[in-house]
């Protein structure tokens, strides 16, 4: 290699972190001296990089998480209390010490939601509130207190804490640390709360679930709803799923919303002509999700609006029925205009997840060997090879971590009264079946994925698909 006077050249070097701590990082270049034949020139240079990782595992963990208040004569809500205990462990191979957090629990409102008030309030026994001084935790030593907080009205709150301490690495710093959950409050007994689609990482550690993923304009994203019966006395007969996206919100399509009902029960969905009973016991929870489609377009606007609410029937033990509602729950999705970050050197999120690929991806199940075929040959975007990589190994990864009972499990939900030799018979089969695709996805054999493509989408069971 030549350089010509004034001329440069750069080169990129990736590396992982693997621990928290300082890394020294150095290069040395060896040259040939153009004016003294047979003599070399050498060149380095030193960086010094530091790699951050918690040292804390803080949870935060409110009971109960979900809480339903009384009501006097006149509908007004009556307070109530209840306790959050915070937990914090030393995760990190070295002592920890001048470990504090505040005594006051950061209390606030969850953005997004209809009304941006939070209805807790925090009780100090001991009328301060001044910090709360925990010393020192060795590696993998544990500190629980609890609070004490009172409910006032309808609404949910963050709850959260920051917890402080000297930097184990450099004892100069302070290093600042937070755990935090979610509660709601509810005077009606039927609660409706809204989230949307995780980041889903794979670690050394197996699948971690993170923060709420970003959206780009023409992405897809779910968002999961949950039911809950807050009676003591009274069954919940959900009867509808109302699924809008409001006015004035991003351009975008909804799918209606599919709930999964009981194990051993059919699922059914809102429009689909298709709602057997989804009965609720006092206490019990249920589940549905909404998949929305951004359509890529040149508005300004940068957040989808959506609003959901549930209909349902209120059951005493005398069989009297009263009509209930979740009331409407909004909740708003930011859209970002812009470019998608790049996944791997060919391809954007956009390509993969635009409105006419998902319907042309639809259209072309029929043939799913003739339609895999082509994407993998498609040497222009190597859409399959990414998308083999990104979803069929991450059914690999999963089903691989999944404990053989929990396996178990699973299946008898489609193989009702089965015998435990079928079950296991059943689990041995998908085992085979998923080390295929394992193996097809590292010698880009597209012939084998779309014979098991098809297999779970056409001649298995519909709902393992």
């Amino acid at each position: 290699m030549s350089l010509f006077p004034g001329e440069s050249i750069s080169f990129n070097y990736l590396l992982k972190g693997v621990g928290r701590g300082i890394v020294e990082l150095s290069s040395m270049v060896t040259a040939d001296d153009p004016e003294n034949e047979g003599k070399q020139l050498t060149a380095t240079d030193h960086k010094k990089i530091r790699i951050m990782a918690p040292i804390f595992d803080i949870k935060v963990k409110a009971d109960p998480d979900i809480l339903k208040l009384d009501t006097d004569s006149e509908g007004k809500p009556i307070p109530k209390e209840l306790s959050a205990q915070l937990t914090i462990k030393n995760i990190y191979s070295k002592p920890v010490t001048n470990i504090s957090v505040p005594s006051s629990l950061n209390l606030s409102a969850v953005l997004g939601e209809t009304l941006g008030y939070c209805p807790l309030t925090q009780i100090y026994p001991s009328g301060d509130d001044d910090p709360l001084i925990i010393g020192t935790l060795q590696p993998d030593e544990s500190y629980t207190t609890s609070f004490t907080l009172r409910a006032d009205d309808d609404g949910k709150c963050n709850v959260w804490t920051m917890v402080s301490a000297i930097d184990p690495d450099e004892p100069t710093e302070t290093l600042s640390e937070t755990g935090s959950t979610r509660v709601g409050v509810s005077k009606d007994i039927l609660y409706l709360d809204i989230d949307f689609e995780k980041e889903i990482r794979m670690t050394n550690d197996g699948v971690q679930v993170g923060g709420v993923k970003k959206v780009y304009k023409g992405d897809t994203f779910l968002v999961y709803g949950t039911i809950r019966n807050l009676s003591r006395e009274k069954k919940i007969n959900i009867t509808g799923i109302r699924g809008d996206i409001l006015p004035g919100s991003y351009t975008s399509k909804m799918k209606r919303p599919f709930t999964l009902g009981k194990e051993g029960e059919e699922s059914w969905c809102d429009g689909c002509g298709i709602e057997p009973p989804t009965l609720l016991d006092p206490g019990e929870k249920q589940y549905f999700e909404a998949e929305v489609v951004t359509i890529n377009s040149d508005r300004e606007t940068t957040w989808v609006e959506l609003e959901f609410e549930v209909l349902a029937e209120a059951i005493d033990a005398e069989g009297n029925k009263e009509n209930v509602s979740s009331g409407p729950v909004k909740k708003r999705k930011p859209v970002s205009h812009e470019d998608p970050p790049a996944i791997g050197d060919k391809m954007s999120a956009v390509d993969r997840f635009t409105y006419a690929a998902v319907e042309s991806f639809g259209n072309a199940m029929t043939f799913p060997a003739d339609l895999i075929k082509m994407l993998w040959e498609d040497e222009s975007r190597k859409r399959i090879s990414k998308m083999a990589y990104d979803q069929f190994n991450f059914v690999v990864s999963w089903w691989r971590d999944v404990p053989n009972a929990e396996k178990m499990r699973l299946i008898e939900r489609y193989m009702i009264d089965a015998d435990q030799w079928l079950l296991q018979k059943a689990i041995d089969s998908i085992n085979n079946e998923v080390e295929m695709i394992a193996t097809a996805t590292v010698t880009g054999d597209y012939g084998v994925l779309a014979e098991q493509l098809g297999r779970f989408t056409g001649e298995g069971v519909a709902d393992w698909a």
